[in-house]
């Protein structure tokens, strides 16, 4: 498996650089190499091909060879990032207090609420995904998922923008809305794909 650096975590790691965070960007580089380990065990679990691991400013974006799988399956693929966050976040606070704890909570519990947000290429994208493959048409299912990702997008930046006013939450955006967009043109491409791998899959368990 390759690991890449995405240029926006190139950007705001040498930013935390110049500010002095030495210790912190430690503490955010192993929440996030933790939150993906989460990922890649339950992808090892059953048994789904992971070609890279790209570490991004959003934490890491995994190249999976996904298999069509059932939707608990993917729930807890999905979920296993954030489950590990938790599990960091409940270990930590009921320890004495000691140098960082706080900064090591407010991490934790910020990839745990980011993550779950709708957007894509975040955790609560691909659940909403897998969720919603009851409607069992991916053309719809995908551009409600494209909506859905895009006015969240929209809305959490306008609220970002307006409290934080940082360089890092407009580099955030602009990495976020470029992949927003990708998606967008590949809606067809991906919509066809799972079209294949679902028909596949049901000729396999029927």
């Amino acid at each position: 498996m390759k690991i890449k650096f995405h240029y926006s975590l190139i950007i705001l790691l040498t930013i935390f650089l110049f500010s002095g965070l030495f210790i912190e960007i430690l503490i955010f580089f192993l929440i996030i190499t933790a939150h993906e380990c989460g990922h890649l065990f339950a992808l090892k679990m059953f048994k789904q091909k992971v070609h890279c691991l790209n570490l991004t400013i959003v934490g890491g974006i995994l190249e999976v060879e996904r298999e069509e799988i059932a939707i608990i399956k993917e729930i807890i693929i999905n979920l296993s990032g954030v489950i590990i966050n938790v599990l960091i976040y409940f270990g930590i606070i009921f320890l004495p207090d000691f140098p960082y704890k706080p900064i090591i909570l407010n991490y934790n519990l910020l990839m745990i609420c980011f993550n779950l947000l709708p957007i894509y290429p975040l955790d609560g994208f691909n659940l909403f995904e897998s969720i919603f493959k009851f409607i069992n048409d991916p053309f719809k299912e995908q551009k409600i998922l494209n909506t859905i990702s895009i006015l969240t997008l929209l809305g959490i930046f306008i609220l970002l923008i307006l409290k934080a006013k940082s360089f890092s939450v407009i580099i955030l955006f602009i990495f976020l809305i470029f992949h927003n967009l990708v998606l967008k043109i590949k809606t067809t491409e991906i919509a066809l794909k799972k079209y294949v791998k679902r028909y596949n899959y049901l000729k396999e368990t029927t």
